[in-house]
């Protein structure tokens, strides 16, 4: 920006105008969609009804609308450092507001899902600082915990992470079964979604795998979260996990 003449790289590498407005187009849509992300007051922070998050003590105005959360309980609009929000999936099967303890909307949370997603796929930070240490028991009921969260957010609210908890080692193995041939059988009902094939093929490789690897029943929980993360609509395999948990 200092420099007396200033060097534009699409007139120095002679691009393509179109390859100019695919970038503009691609970084309006990403703008736009993170800001829908972020929910009411990313823009206009005097409808927050909260001045500081409850966390970092940021002030609302000098939040990063990139790092801004938001939703509505109320008439009362709810901002957060999106990394304070963010710690309440790990704290809880039921998030809640931290300021007034209500249980988080269904449409707030998956909202809070799809940012998280965002923040997963392009490797930005999660949480203010790391977490605590944590045994492999407790490691093994937050994964199921995540688990069942997806899952009450698209409407499966019977299922507790003791339900499968409470597994031993062959009924998962049981359970894997069942995914694996499940998953199958919904790739082919649907063979242009290439991706179903692959989560048949992880759930298959665990599964084969599960007696060979030290804590493979540790393992299992982590592959569902890792396949509900690379998931654009989960309702399908929820319904498949289900029916699978259902059955063993």
């Amino acid at each position: 920006m200092r420099a007396p003449v200033k060097r534009l790289w699409h007139v120095e590498n002679d691009l393509d105008v179109r390859a100019t407005v695919i970038q503009k187009v691609w970084r309006g849509y990403n703008v736009r969609y993170r800001l829908a992300l972020a929910g009411p007051g990313v823009l206009r922070r005097s409808l927050c009804h909260n001045d500081e998050d409850v966390v970092t003590f940021e002030s609302k105005t000098d939040q990063n609308p990139f790092d801004y959360f938001a939703f509505e309980e109320d008439g009362k609009v709810w901002w957060f450092d999106i990394l304070s929000i963010l710690g309440c999936l790990n704290s809880s099967l039921v998030p809640t507001n931290p300021y007034t303890r209500q249980p988080l909307s269904v449409d707030t949370r998956i909202r809070l899902r799809a940012n998280y997603k965002y923040r997963i796929h392009n490797r930005l930070p999660l949480c203010h600082q790391p977490m605590a240490q944590r045994n492999m028991e407790e490691l093994m009921e937050l994964q199921w915990m995540k688990v069942c969260q997806v899952m009450h957010e698209n409407g499966f609210e019977d299922v507790h992470p003791n339900h499968f908890m409470s597994l031993d080692n062959n009924q998962l193995v049981v359970l894997l079964n069942y995914l694996e041939r499940d998953t199958n059988s919904l790739a082919m009902d649907h063979p242009k979604t290439s991706k179903r094939h692959r989560w048949a093929a992880a759930i298959k490789r665990e599964c084969l795998n599960f007696n060979q690897i030290p804590h493979g029943k540790y393992r299992v929980p982590s592959l569902l979260t890792s396949l509900f993360n690379s998931m654009n609509d989960p309702y399908p395999f929820c319904f498949v996990l289900m029916s699978a948990l259902y059955r063993v």
